[in-house]
Parts: C-alpha cells; sequence; structure tokens
C-alpha cells in the first residue's frame, strides 16, 4: 500500500503525463529536474486543493480536471500563492526540522508556474476571457490581469520580507 506522499507524486505524475499528451508534447522532451519540478508543483497544488473545505468546493476536482473559468482566475491563483506563502511549510528534515516556510522566490516561481501550467492546458481554447486572463504573463503588459499579477508578487515579496525582518533574518 502506497503512502499518502506517494499516492500525491503519482497522482501529480499522472496529471503531467495527461497535461503534455494533451498539448502533443512527450514528456521526454524535457530534462528530468524540469519535470520534477512540474510535478512538485502539481502535487503542492493538490495539498492545497485539499487543505481547506472551502478550497475543495471552490475547487472540487484535481488540477488537469478544472475548467478553464477555474483556472482563468484570479482568485484561485491568489489564495493558492497566499497559501503557499503563509500556511505551508516544507516537510521537517534532517537539513530542516522546523519545517520552514517558503522563501520568497519559491512561493513566486510555484504561483507563475502554476499559471504557465494552466495556459499549457487551456490557452489554446480560443475564448476572449481566457486569452486575456493568460496575458498576465506577457512581459511588459498593462492589461488588468498583468497588474494583477504584479501586485501580487509585490504584496508577497513585502509580506514575506517583513516576516524575515521579524525573524531576525534580514540584516
Amino acid at each position: 500500500m502506497n503512502s499518502a506522499g506517494e499516492q500525491e507524486k503519482e497522482c501529480a505524475e499522472a496529471m503531467y503525463a495527461k497535461l503534455y499528451r494533451a498539448n502533443g508534447v512527450g514528456i521526454e522532451a524535457h530534462p528530468k529536474q524540469w519535470k520534477t519540478s512540474l510535478i512538485n508543483n502539481l502535487r503542492l497544488f493538490e495539498l492545497f486543493r485539499k487543505s481547506i473545505p472551502e478550497f475543495q468546493a471552490l475547487l472540487p476536482f484535481q488540477w488537469d480536471h478544472l475548467p478553464a473559468e477555474v483556472l482563468c482566475s484570479q482568485d484561485v491563483y491568489t489564495r493558492f500563492t497566499n497559501w503557499l506563502a503563509l500556511v505551508y511549510k516544507h516537510k521537517k528534515t534532517l537539513e530542516n526540522p522546523s519545517g520552514e516556510f517558503l522563501k520568497t522566490n519559491c512561493v513566486i516561481n510555484y504561483s507563475s508556474t502554476m499559471i504557465h501550467l494552466g495556459k499549457a492546458l487551456h490557452g489554446n481554447s480560443g475564448a476572449d476571457a481566457t486569452n486575456l486572463f493568460f496575458d498576465c504573463l506577457t512581459e511588459g503588459s498593462m492589461s488588468e490581469p498583468a497588474m494583477w499579477l504584479r501586485t501580487l508578487k509585490q504584496k508577497i515579496h513585502r509580506f514575506l520580507y517583513q516576516r524575515a525582518m521579524n525573524a531576525g533574518e534580514c540584516g
């Protein structure tokens, strides 16, 4: 019988395979480190989705079964990003005995990667609302979704910097 962690990883691997079959990209085309990173992103999203009953109601299905209108929602990614920054802690290990919060760059990268994965899954739908949402990923865009994402990243940077200052981690 598989442990919960093994089941989460298997689930994430299956979502990864589905994502890349749907987009005509073979898994073998991606370096192992990139594949591992994407699987970890999907695993974290599943932990987020299952962590609070409100999130389960908002996100009733695994990530790869969520419709475009959900995966193109600022609210979903805002909640995911806040969960990564405020709630989620690394597993306790010998190197990390306290189970530390994620660092700023990890939070921002995980959040941005999930938006990119959403685009890979639904970005070719042709729907105007979908195309507008994924404009948040366009460098230098002044669209409302791009401004939202920049503001979210700035808020996370400020909050995590302040938390590090309060913990005496910054000089």
